[in-house]
């Protein structure tokens, strides 16, 4: 079957006893008004965490709720324009994403973090902190090394796991019982299910998530994609324009299954939205340019595919091959003029920011 993957003063007076009889005249000192004490309060804002969902629909009024916005003199506050806007968008696959957020008065500025995390993740109930782990399926020899050599490093690249804090702060997640799930996953047979759970840190065992490790005797995984791949800041060239892109992932694949039993694999990559130009806020301007067919994919630095709608294979492993972690775009760059690329000709050549989609697609067959 064909599957696919797609944060007091104290006032003391001594009275002597007088033993003389002489007259003591003093200077009475003249008494001032109390004098009046004027606390001014600043603007202020307080780093909040919350879910997509949330942040999907946040307005304005919301925002400054959560965060406890206050001051002495509200009136004219603003919030800058592209927050409410990058919130609404959500993480589009990402993990995470930590917004700036400038609140400002006549007089005043404060400055905070809005922190988005997934729907699944766990948050406090004061939005300062959150956890977030995902279920995973492993092969079993996967599951059983990183029993036996307790690795929880290479444990959480798959499960994801990591802990938040509202001022846009990552760290590792920490296991609950690490030696009861590490001795659990050496021993896993296939169809296996080792339930984890993840803390906040050491200290706080207060904030916790709980997955399932299911093990099976091998699989085929999209281990991980890039959800971002920026070509930067380009300049309008006499000449035809070439650049490669940073990615924020690697395209891993991950193949545990026994040569026998491996029936191959495909990569594919097509274009889901062309490039083409938007505002600052990364909204499509209407009317605006566009780079179709300035997308490229080369596999071996010599020959190229214009990438489009429709499927371009990336690899492909035949029926029969051992498994192993195949990370296809560790060489993709200019210097070996493979992967993707950018290649826009002079007439195309426009000063704009430009936006698109790619779709990545692991088939569990060999291509034909």
């Amino acid at each position: 079957m064909k599957r696919l993957f797609i944060i007091n003063v104290v006032l003391s007076l001594a009275l002597l006893n007088s033993i003389t009889t002489n007259k003591i005249s003093a200077a009475v000192p003249n008494i001032s008004q109390k004098a009046t004490i004027t606390i001014t309060l600043k603007l202020s804002a307080q780093n909040i965490i919350i879910s997509e969902t949330t942040a999907k629909s946040l307005t304005e009024s919301q925002l400054k709720s959560l965060m406890n916005v206050a001051g002495e003199n509200l009136a004219g506050l603003q919030l800058d324009a592209n927050t409410i806007k990058t919130a609404n968008t959500g993480l589009e696959g990402r993990d995470y994403l930590d917004i700036p957020v400038t609140w400002t008065t006549s007089h005043e500025k404060a400055q905070a973090h809005l922190v988005l995390v997934a729907d699944e993740a766990v948050i406090s109930s004061d939005r300062q902190k959150a956890v977030n782990a995902y279920p995973v399926t492993l092969g079993q020899d996967i599951a059983n090394e990183i029993g036996a050599s307790r690795n929880q490093e290479k444990l959480d690249f798959y499960t994801r796991a990591k802990a938040y804090q509202a001022d846009g702060t990552v760290s590792p997640a920490v296991l609950a019982n690490a030696g009861e799930y590490f001795s659990a996953l050496k021993n896993a047979a296939s169809n296996d299910v080792v339930p984890i759970t993840y803390n906040f840190s050491a200290a706080d065992k207060t904030l916790s998530k709980s997955v399932d490790v299911t093990v099976f005797s091998g699989s085929l995984n999209f281990t991980s994609a890039p959800s971002t791949m920026s070509f930067g800041q380009l300049k309008v060239k006499p000449i035809s324009l070439r650049a490669f892109p940073s990615y924020d992932q690697d395209v891993v694949v991950t193949d545990t299954r026994l040569a026998f039993k491996n029936t191959g694999w495909t990569m594919f990559v097509k274009e889901n939205r062309p490039l083409v130009e938007v505002d600052e806020s990364g909204v499509a301007l209407a009317g605006g340019r566009s780079l179709v067919g300035a997308l490229w994919f080369s596999a071996d630095g010599v020959n190229k595919t214009m990438l489009s709608a429709n499927n371009t294979l990336v690899h492909s492993e035949l029926a029969g091959t051992k498994g192993g972690t195949f990370n296809l775009s560790q060489n993709w760059n200019g210097t070996t003029q493979k992967g993707i690329y950018l290649e826009v000709p002079v007439t195309q050549q426009y000063a704009a920011k430009y936006q698109g989609g790619l779709t990545w697609t692991l088939s569990d067959v060999p291509s034909n």
